[in-house]
């Protein structure tokens, strides 16, 4: 994995402050592997932007910049209220904030000074955290979208055979990146629990939380279950059927639940998430 070092910066970030509730161990992966996928998404960020130096239509290639930012500030919203400290815990609301702001860009340059906000970000100095009240939304869901499965089609590519999950258990930066994703994941569907209203059936508050921590609960199991074939306690069949749950939670949920067009499109299935 692709290791950040950035020189301190202060960072004033100020917001409402509000008694958050820590995301009990049970309910979250190890920190450490959040922390994981902050570095690898801003390091990600940072490299799509220099790849696409000199664009001409900057909103259409900085897509995946968009997709990522979001998922980011999901992660950044777990490692903030996530009940074991970390390096990240007291930056998580100045990530978030400027995370989000970069997504909201629309030309190169200006993304680039947002870039080094975002990295300026990771290390502030604060008394006490100012996260987003809880049950507030803080991604939009159709980036977040994309998000999923992203990072989802990586672990898989990754994993699909005992030979590929061999070969990254041998090379502890492709582990790593393992379990940064599948927490990843973890984060980004507990985080998403706020945007009920933003899906087809706004109405049904109560099946999108289920459908959330059901995708949720079993991206921690695929979190822990790496950890455990790395460690030699479980074999690989048994880390196959923890992707397997996660799957058929993904599938369950599409079935049910898709975004609202953001504008009304031309052609309307073309604009549905598969």
């Amino acid at each position: 994995m692709r290791r950040i070092l950035y020189p301190v910066f202060l960072n004033t970030f100020c917001a409402a402050l509000f008694a958050l509730p820590a995301f009990a161990g049970e309910s979250m992966p190890p920190v450490a592997d959040l922390v994981l996928q902050i570095e690898e998404y801003v390091a990600k960020i940072d490299t799509t932007l220099s790849e696409i130096e000199g664009t001409v239509n900057y909103k259409s290639d900085a897509d995946s910049v968009v997709r990522d930012c979001h998922g980011l500030a999901l992660v950044a919203l777990a490692v903030g209220r996530h009940s074991d400290n970390s390096k990240y815990k007291i930056a998580a609301p100045a990530i978030i904030q400027s995370t989000l702001d970069l997504a909201r860009i629309e030309n190169y340059d200006a993304a680039k000074k947002g870039v080094e906000t975002l990295k300026s970000a990771l290390i502030v100095e604060a008394d006490s955290l100012t996260l987003p009240q809880d049950g507030t939304k803080v991604a939009e869901l159709r980036p977040v979208m994309k998000a999923l499965p992203n990072l989802s089609a990586f672990v898989k590519r990754q994993t699909n055979t005992e030979t590929k999950l061999k070969r990254a258990i041998n090379k502890p930066e492709s582990l790593e990146s393992l379990y940064a994703a599948t927490a990843a994941m973890a984060a980004i569907s507990q985080g998403s629990i706020a945007n009920a209203a933003d899906t087809a059936f706004p109405d049904e508050v109560t099946r999108w939380k289920q459908e959330c921590e059901r995708f949720r609960d079993a991206a921690i199991a695929a979190n822990a279950a790496l950890h455990d074939v790395a460690d030699g306690k479980i074999d690989y069949a048994a880390y196959r059927q923890t992707h397997q749950q996660m799957t058929e939670a993904c599938d369950t949920c599409h079935e049910v639940f898709l975004p609202k067009p953001v504008t009304q499109p031309s052609n309307p299935a073309s604009d549905q998430l598969q």
